[in-house]
């Protein structure tokens, strides 16, 4: 049930990445609408790392753990 809540909020997580990284661009704080690729990618990982963070103080005995959930980030 934990992992579906986090899935969830993962994609949120997501789509609220993505919405600041146009906004950014729409304010010039860059310039090339190129360079919003990694900015997403980058923010994205900054999530993971969060993630493994939440899932190291709470581990579930099946589920993967949270040094592989920070070495996605």
């Amino acid at each position: 049930m934990a992992e579906d809540r986090r899935a969830l909020l993962s994609i949120g997580v997501f789509f609220i990445i993505v919405v600041v990284a146009i906004l950014l661009y729409e304010v010039k704080v860059y310039t090339d609408w190129t360079l919003m690729f990694p900015l997403v990618l980058a923010l994205f990982g900054i999530w993971l790392l969060g993630l493994a963070a939440m899932q190291a103080s709470n581990p579930q005995k099946y589920a993967r753990g949270a040094f592989s959930t920070m070495s996605m980030g």
